[in-house]
């Protein structure tokens, strides 16, 4: 026979496990042997660590107790707030690719594309507003070759881009004289607002007025300072229409304003919105072999685009700078050879004139649009 509670062998008849000391089954009997009845004490001192079954139910039930103190310290603590909340623990955010990570910037706004007029079959039935849109096209252009093109899309020139002096557009002062305003060119002048080029420059065909350089009879300061400026930009640009004086962008030209030199370095820049034209921008480039004058000359501008497609010259009669009835128009360049004298045409259209500027002589008016 066995012991039940440590499995060794017993002898047969056995009451008690000779190791254990636990009571033995009887083969004989259905009835299990009673286990609270006494036993020895040898055998209870050698009974194995791990069979002491009352040791065991006792820590059980300290562990029950002290966990029931717990939770009801707990449940109080939470019901009556004598802890301070949990935080919650940060957020770990998961990686994400690059691109999501850098704010992508917005996107610039587009500048708009100049207004496109519809196209009309001469200067002359455009408004001066749709003259501004077209030369605003005009500035545009990638080149030279390309605004002409847009001009000419237009009928501002002709088919092969060429001026001839038949462009051109009417307008009448506030004292009721009328005006005729005559394409001198493209993309020739620089915007004082820094901006590019102004898309077109007008020219007057006639006179708007006569008027002295200076009264004074000076030459000091050359344009820049003369009393012919000061007027055409206040009292003379007062007179103009109100569409007209809307369009007009104030541009940069150049004078000499010290008068007898052979430095291009007098030469200065003024912001015009009205101008006189200069010796250069009539007859063309000076060329005079040797003369230290021609780079003063020179320095205040290049032939308008329309005297040049028409052949006018700097020392000879040209149809297209010839006035009928006027006998000398005003230029803005102060005589570098003689201190003493400003510019001016001839009534053959010789712009290798000079006179005393207290002369009350012919004014051609000049703006771009």
């Amino acid at each position: 026979m066995f012991c039940n509670n440590c499995g060794s062998q017993q002898k047969d008849g056995a009451k008690f496990c000779t190791v254990c000391g636990a009571p033995l089954m009887q083969a004989a009997s259905a009835t299990p042997v009673d286990p609270v009845l006494p036993v020895q004490k040898n055998a209870r001192a050698q009974r194995p660590r791990s069979g002491n079954g009352p040791v065991v139910a006792a820590v059980v039930l300290v562990v029950l107790a002290v966990a029931s103190v717990v939770g009801v310290a707990a449940l109080m603590t939470d019901c009556f707030g004598f802890t301070k909340p949990a935080e919650e623990a940060p957020v770990v955010a998961s990686p994400q690719d690059s691109t999501t990570q850098t704010p992508q910037a917005e996107p610039k706004p587009q500048a708009e594309a100049p207004a496109a007029p519809e196209v009309r079959a001469s200067v002359q039935e455009y408004s001066w507003e749709e003259l501004s849109q077209i030369s605003a096209l005009i500035s545009a252009a990638g080149s030279d070759a390309e605004a002409t093109e847009v001009a000419a899309s237009y009928h501002l020139c002709n088919a092969d881009g060429t001026l001839d002096g038949t462009q051109t557009k009417q307008l009448v002062l506030a004292d009721g004289t009328s005006v005729t305003m005559q394409i001198l060119g493209f993309n020739h002048d620089e915007r004082a607002d820094g901006a590019g080029r102004a898309g077109i420059t007008f020219g007057s065909r006639g006179i708007v007025g006569t008027h002295a350089m200076n009264a004074d009879d000076s030459t000091s300061g050359g344009w820049r300072d003369s009393s012919l400026r000061a007027w055409m930009n206040d009292d003379l640009l007062a007179q103009l229409p109100d569409d007209v004086a809307a369009a007009i962008v104030p541009v940069t030209k150049y004078a000499n304003a010290t008068g007898e030199t052979t430095d291009p370095a007098s030469v200065v820049a003024t912001t015009d919105t009205l101008w006189a034209p200069a010796y250069a921008e009539l007859g063309g480039h000076m060329d005079i072999a040797d003369d230290p004058h021609d780079d003063v000359y020179n320095a205040e501008g290049s032939q308008y685009q329309l005297y040049a497609d028409l052949g006018a010259s700097w020392d000879t009669p040209n149809d297209i700078l010839a006035i009928s009835g006027v006998e000398r128009w005003w230029e803005r360049t102060a005589d570098p050879m003689d201190g003493r004298y400003f510019m001016c045409v001839g009534e053959d259209g010789t712009p290798w004139y000079a006179h005393t500027p207290k002369n009350e002589f012919g004014v051609v008016m000049c703006f771009c649009v």
